[in-house]
């Protein structure tokens, strides 16, 4: 990985992978190029929320 993002300490993922970001009923689907979405507990703060998804941009 070239850029990698730690989220939550559940997962790590390389930056330029990553294509968008959504939060559901408790969980956060992320969305990476060429694979199926990763789905998460909903634990992000706000902020990390919206740094996560400045990332994607």
């Amino acid at each position: 990985m070239k850029d990698p993002i730690t989220i939550e300490g559940v997962v790590t993922v390389d930056r330029h992978a990553l294509v968008g970001v959504v939060r559901q009923e408790g969980r956060v689907l992320i969305f990476l190029r060429g694979c199926r979405p990763i789905n998460i507990p909903d634990t992000l703060s706000k902020e990390e929320l919206e740094e996560l998804t400045r990332k994607v941009e």
